[in-house]
């Protein structure tokens, strides 16, 4: 593969299986050539000011790219690089679609959306990868002390997680982008306010073994207004640690639709431990979902879309 990755330099935060993680291993398999681009955030090159030469330079060459924004995300939640709605509007996107050799979305869900708005589009799609490591579920340490975790801001429901009525420890686990997007989207809340809460335990940035020590012991709660793919769903499925979450059609392609936590088989608030270990046995069994999940499946992806379309 020959091409330029756009958005090699930006930085995707410090946690671990970043997007910077990804693009570096991509780097290790490609030559740099300024013929094609490939951009990684496809989003963000037509909403942020400081990627109008970039969005502008697209208009002129062969280039190819990875949208993350679900199409249906809520006006309410669009922001900075995630305001996918701009994008329909602008002049350099539209002339920058008839350069564009293709498209890489992150679902199936997603794939058919786009491909309804751009039928003409070659689109495809691969399974967001995530690194692998040897941690998993601790149950025992979550029986003795049951602890229901919301990870992340965006899309999030945080009226569901702070109106339940479930009788374990509620935990937030926020990154640094977190506080502008619940000033902006919740204005109600803010981390200054969820971490005077008593019912909740606000916790910031962890390193990664902090992350794995909380993560692992505890049920994740995952109610998405929007989804296309989550790196928290993928981080369960990696771990096979369970989650309760809504279901979504492009949830179901990650776990399948038989997972018995989705909100709509269950009442969160009366969930029992029996139920939170059937989960966890059921991700541990989804060998082949676990397996698309990997890295070199990823790049692998790439280089056969890569031979399509060049």
């Amino acid at each position: 593969m020959k091409f330029n990755i756009v958005g090699l330099e930006d930085s995707f935060g410090s946690h671990r299986f970043s997007n910077n993680d990804i693009l570096k291993e991509l780097e290790s398999h490609s030559r740099k050539s300024d013929c094609i681009d490939f951009v990684w955030w496809v989003e963000k090159i037509f909403t942020k000011p400081e990627w109008s030469d970039k969005a502008e330079e697209l208009r002129t060459k062969p280039w190819f790219g990875v949208m993350h924004v679900p199409l249906l995300t809520p006006n309410w939640a669009m922001y900075s690089q995630n305001d996918i709605s701009s994008i329909y509007f602008s002049k350099k996107w539209r002339e920058a679609l008839k350069t564009c050799r293709g498209i890489i979305v992150l679902s199936e869900h997603m794939k058919r959306q786009l491909n309804a708005v751009y039928p003409w589009l070659n689109v495809f799609y691969l399974k967001h990868p995530i690194g692998r490591n040897n941690t998993s579920f601790n149950y025992k340490e979550y029986e003795k002390k049951p602890t229901i975790l919301m990870v992340g801001a965006w899309l999030r429901n945080f009226d569901s997680f702070l109106d339940l009525d479930f009788n374990v420890e509620k935990k937030i686990l926020l990154n640094t982008y977190a506080e502008g997007y619940l000033r902006d989207v919740y204005s109600k809340y803010s981390i200054n306010i969820l971490s005077r809460s008593r019912e909740v335990t606000c916790i910031n940035f962890l390193e990664d073994e902090e992350y794995d020590n909380i993560f692992t012991r505890s049920l994740i709660f995952l109610d998405l207004h929007e989804t296309s793919a989550n790196n928290a769903v993928c981080e369960c499925l990696s771990f096979s640690v369970p989650f309760v979450a809504t279901r979504h059609p492009a949830i179901e392609e990650y776990v399948g639709s038989e997972y018995p936590l989705f909100l709509d088989k269950i009442d969160v608030n009366t969930i029992s431990n029996s139920q939170v270990l059937s989960a966890h046995k059921y991700l541990s069994g989804l060998h082949s979902l676990r397996n698309e999940l990997d890295l070199t499946h990823f790049i692998k992806g790439v280089k056969e879309i890569y031979k399509k379309i060049f």
